[in-house]
């Protein structure tokens, strides 16, 4: 047997993330990535995806991402 595909979610913090986040556990090795600290994530890393570094170590390994980081608001203050 193959062992699980190593996933990565952007955004997982958010609410849509959650959801993806919840649904793909019982069916996948997943990796959380976003801005603040994601509930629920065994594995989790901060950062940012405009910090190249960040986005380096949180891609390595994976084998798929599902790339749900962005701003919800046009007003939202960075």
């Amino acid at each position: 047997m193959l062992p699980p595909k190593l996933v990565l979610i952007t955004g997982a913090a958010g609410n849509v993330g959650q959801t993806v986040l919840a649904g793909l556990r019982p069916h996948f090795a997943l990796r959380a990535f976003d801005r603040v600290p994601t509930p629920g994530a065994t594995d989790a890393q901060l950062g940012d995806l405009a910090d190249r570094a960040a986005v380096e170590r949180a891609v390595a390994g994976i084998d798929t991402i599902i790339h749900l980081g962005g701003c919800p608001r046009m007003d939202a203050d960075f």
